[in-house]
């Protein structure tokens, strides 16, 4: 990452993938494109234990939120919280550098 420029475009795609994924209009099957993109910005986060740990974990849980399953509103509670810890995990350590 160079500046808070490229921060905020991956943050922005990240959140665009993420609630495509979780709309309420998509089965499990139409959100499989989203999350497969999301699982491929993997690559734009920098190497960082913690940012690694906190995407894997939105991933796992946008996957979990997708479609019309059993207990969303629980998984939409943690993919929320989530992006939250994304955002200000990587706006900390860009701004340690």
């Amino acid at each position: 990452m160079k500046n808070t420029f490229d921060i905020e475009i991956l943050l922005t795609e990240i959140k665009k993938l993420t609630n495509e994924a979780i709309a309420p209009w998509h089965t499990k099957p139409k959100a499989k494109p989203y999350i497969s993109n999301l699982k491929f910005l993997e690559h734009k986060i920098p190497n960082n234990p913690t940012l690694k740990k906190i995407f894997s974990d939105l991933v796992s849980h946008v996957t979990e939120a997708s479609g019309h399953g059993r207990n969303k509103e629980h998984w939409l509670y943690f993919v929320e919280r989530d992006l939250v810890l994304l955002e200000s995990e990587l706006k900390r350590i860009y701004n340690d550098k």
